[in-house]
This record gives structure tokens, C-alpha cells and sequence, in this order.
């Protein structure tokens, strides 16, 4: 049994990168050969926030002191308490931090995937976070309203094959039984077929999260566990999309 007594770990201020405002974190513990988590307290002055940001296996918060804030992207910003436990799921963009007017403390506890805890992203702007939602295109407009993303792969070799085999199918059936799925494409590099770049297209961001939970999504992540050497997720904005029926391959 091993016991770190409080006080006896360095506390640092979370990196202006990746935070506005002031921030400390202080490690609680890492992950290990017994314990695949990692976790850390992470407190919050007034005003202060976190950047948007993702985590490839999810996140879970724990608030232990003060009152914050939290918003994923497109959906309203909640405000949570002492107690409060919050699941972010993976790949999901959000944002979390103090309010305007009181500090918060929560703990964060997350594994990693292939080695990358959380995949950071813009900062939240001074608009967005008085905002009670993050700025989506305007509702009028069904593309405007539409989740892109694009995901670029870096396929192990020798397992290729076996990761289309898996991802094919998971495609097809997406398409076939999700409405909100409106479109999938991969392509492979064609000087490198182990390059992998997915094209997505959701009708809004709900169509997005309900895609992930899916069980034949959640069947693809674990199937295709450590056949993925390295992965690049982006979000894009639709400006236009013209295709045409795709011919039957001869």
C-alpha cells in the first residue's frame, strides 16, 4: 500500500495554451501497469476556463469545491455544484471552468489512448463563455446546422486488412440505420494505403452523439484497439456540398 500524503505533490499553473485565466493543477495520481486512469484537482479563479478541448476515452469530473461551469459544443452551458459528477463522452468537444463570479475546483479523471489523454483545441472566446450557447450556425439553415468531422488515421500495416473488414460494415450500417447519419467517406492515401482521412456528416450534433453511442460504433472502438498507430480529429463547417449519385464499381 502506498499513501501520498496532501500536500506532498508540486502544484503548477495550467499552461496559458491550454487555459484562460488562472489555473493550478495538482496531480493526484497516474496511470499504471494495475490502474489505467490518471487524475488531477484542477482549480479555477473567477472567469477562468479551460480551452475547448476532446478526450479520445472520455472524462469524468467531480466537483469538490465552489460552483463552475460546463458546455459542450452546440448544446447550452450548465452550471454545476459540490458533488456533481460529469461524464463527457469520447470525442466530444467541450469546455469546462469557474463562473464569472466564483472559483471551482473539480477532479478530472480520464485514460488514455495510445498514449493522449485529451486532444486540445481553440481557446473558448470571451463572448462564447457569457454566452449561454456556444455558436452554432443559424438554425434556419439544415446545412448550416450540420456536425463535420474529419478524422485522419495512421493504419498499422500488417493489420490493415483486418481493420477494413471492421470499419466497412460499421459504415454501412450507420447509413442504413441512423436518419441523422448523412454521410460517411474514407479514403486511403494513394501513395500510402495505410493513410486513412474519414469524411463525416452529421444532420446536427445530437445525430453525432447518438452515432457514438451506437453499439455497432462501440463494437468498432474495441475492435479496432491498437491497430490505430496515430489518429488527427478536426471539425469543419459545411460551405458546400454537391455530389452526384456514386456509379457501381464494374
Amino acid at each position: 500500500m502506498t499513501i501520498q500524503r496532501s500536500g506532498s505533490r508540486p502544484t503548477t499553473l495550467g499552461p496559458a495554451a491550454h487555459f484562460t485565466g488562472t489555473v493550478t493543477v495538482v496531480p493526484l495520481f497516474q496511470a499504471m501497469e494495475h490502474r489505467h486512469a490518471s487524475a488531477g484537482s484542477v482549480s479555477f479563479a473567477p472567469n477562468a476556463r479551460s480551452a475547448w478541448h476532446s478526450h479520445p476515452a472520455g472524462q469524468t469530473l467531480v466537483v469538490t469545491s465552489g460552483t463552475g461551469w460546463v458546455q459542450q459544443w452546440g448544446a447550452e452551458r450548465q452550471e454545476i455544484h459540490v458533488g456533481d459528477v460529469i461524464w463527457t463522452p469520447p470525442g466530444v468537444k467541450h469546455w469546462h471552468g469557474a463562473t464569472s463570479t466564483t472559483a471551482m475546483t473539480h477532479t478530472a479523471i480520464q485514460e488514455s489512448v495510445d498514449g493522449k489523454v485529451v486532444e486540445w483545441m481553440e481557446h473558448v472566446t470571451d463572448e462564447q463563455y457569457d454566452a449561454a450557447l456556444s455558436p452554432p450556425a443559424p438554425a434556419s439553415s439544415a446545412r448550416a446546422a450540420m456536425t463535420v468531422r474529419i478524422a485522419e488515421l495512421d493504419i498499422d500495416p500488417a493489420r490493415l486488412e483486418t481493420y477494413l473488414a471492421i470499419v466497412r460494415p460499421e459504415m454501412t450500417e450507420s447509413i442504413a440505420k441512423e436518419p441523422g447519419v448523412v454521410a460517411l467517406y474514407a479514403v486511403a492515401a494513394k501513395d500510402d494505403p495505410a493513410k486513412l482521412t474519414f469524411l463525416e456528416l452529421y444532420a446536427n450534433n445530437a445525430a453525432y452523439e447518438l452515432h457514438r453511442a451506437t453499439p455497432h460504433f462501440q463494437h468498432y472502438l474495441q475492435a479496432t484497439s491498437g491497430m490505430i498507430v496515430s489518429r488527427r480529429l478536426r471539425e469543419a463547417v459545411p460551405l458546400q456540398l454537391s455530389s452526384q449519385p456514386i456509379p457501381p464499381v464494374p
